[in-house]
């Protein structure tokens, strides 16, 4: 079961990756139901040594936090 925290109007989770064997853990996701999309900060993936292939397609996202 997943822990909701309801703060300032807005729901936050702890979300854990894993790629090859590896796991890591980032806390204070905001879980925004109504998005299209979801992003995570690219910071996230370096303990995983996640690092993008040639054929990856990086997005470049906007908001009103600023762009990732």
């Amino acid at each position: 079961m997943m822990k909701l925290d309801f703060r300032h109007g807005l729901l936050f989770v702890s979300v854990t990756l894993s790629f090859n064997g590896k796991s890591h853990t980032v806390g204070d996701v905001i879980l925004n139901t109504g998005a299209a999309h979801s992003l995570i900060d690219r910071t996230a993936g370096e303990p995983l040594d996640l690092v993008p292939d040639n054929d990856d397609i990086i997005a470049t996202m906007a908001g009103l936090g600023g762009n990732d």
